[in-house]
């Protein structure tokens, strides 16, 4: 499951490395570092920092440590609700109404007090592109205080806006490569040992599974899930093997779930954007702007719409072709699906 942690992390010595001795100067009273985890999807990025939080956080009850605070969380809509987040996670309560965010986070400050606080913000992105200016402005602008995002975008600092959080962020990078073929085997057999009984998963489901992930971009979480949907589908069907036709009848499935994941934090302008594209592949960009503002309940801009086209780009979700027939005529966006799941797509994805 992707909420489960696992005990010990492949292949990602380096990148442990790395993060710890950034993490570890708060326990010497140091201020670490602001850092963006990147890599794409299922390179282990957000398991190895747990991992290493963790350990963290262990070390620091060991020798009752009381000046550091370490505090994660999977980004919220607005930069309200993530500080809500971030707070909860430390035991300190803010009221996820009533309050305005400079009101929310004097709160939250005098909570902290001078101790060192680490905020880890998972899919970063996601923030940004809702407008969480706020927190990361207060966050990355308070002495003792450092923000670790995280996210599958690498040049996501390119959704940075606001010139002033982008001075004060200013954060080290470290990019995950992507798992080969070897190594997503690897990380299958380490789970299956642990999630099924011996001799229930065949030598050939592992290798397919990590076969068509490597194809896929190296990414271990879709060779979990399909692991995860072909054991599903074998208790349903009373089946005491997992071989590779079960992983052959899943795929379609997990590629629709990897795709609905991606899609569902979208801000509805954008998930709207994204409709439109699905339900008419090829689209000029002239025609997306004359449908999205006949439709949508508030027009863009072609400046604006051509914003939310390069953002949706950068999260791998569209592609641009381009056909050579003069200026602005020869491009055309489609989306990155076979046609039955952008049906499924277009029916499983709220846009309210």
């Amino acid at each position: 499951m992707p909420t489960w942690t696992p005990h010990r992390i492949l292949f990602r010595d380096d990148e442990i490395a790395q993060i710890s001795i950034n993490l570890g100067y708060s326990l010497i009273g140091s201020t670490p570092s602001h850092m963006l985890i990147l890599g794409l999807p299922g390179t282990g990025k957000t398991a190895t920092v747990l991992f290493v939080i963790n350990k963290l956080k262990e070390k620091i009850r060991a020798e009752n440590i009381e000046d550091v605070l370490i505090s994660y969380t999977i980004s919220g809509r607005t930069s309200y609700s993530t500080l809500v987040e971030l707070a909860s996670d430390i035991d300190i309560y803010l009221p996820t109404r009533g309050y305005s965010f400079k009101e929310a986070w004097k709160k939250f400050k005098e909570e902290i007090r001078d101790k060192i606080f680490i905020a880890v913000i998972d899919e970063i992105d996601l923030l940004i592109l809702n407008g969480g200016r706020d927190i990361l402005y207060y966050l990355s602008r308070t002495p003792k205080m450092s923000i670790i995002g995280i996210s599958n975008i690498l040049n996501v600092l390119d959704l940075i806006k606001d010139p002033r959080v982008r001075s004060s962020f200013s954060p080290q990078i470290l990019v995950f490569n992507k798992y080969n073929a070897e190594q997503l085997r690897g990380i299958l057999e380490d789970r299956v040992k642990e999630a099924f009984y011996s001799g229930v998963v065949e030598e050939g489901a592992i290798a397919l599974s990590s076969a068509l992930s490597a194809q896929r971009g190296g990414d271990a979480r879709f060779a979990l899930d399909l692991m995860l949907k072909a054991g599903e589908k074998a208790v349903i069907e009373g089946k005491d093997k997992i071989d590779e036709s079960l992983i052959y009848d899943v795929v379609d499935d997990v590629e629709t779930l990897h795709v609905k994941r991606a899609i569902e934090k979208l801000p509805l302008a954008h998930r709207y954007l994204l409709s439109i594209i699905a339900a008419n592949q090829g689209l000029s960009p002239s025609e997306i702007y004359e449908i999205y503002n006949r439709n949508a309940p508030s027009p863009l801009t072609r400046r604006r719409l051509s914003s939310f086209l390069s953002e949706l780009e950068l999260f791998g979700i569209i592609r641009i072709e381009r056909r050579g027939r003069g200026r602005g005529r020869g491009i055309e966006y489609s989306v990155f699906l076979t046609e039955p799941q952008l049906k499924r797509m277009l029916e499983d994805i709220s846009l309210s």
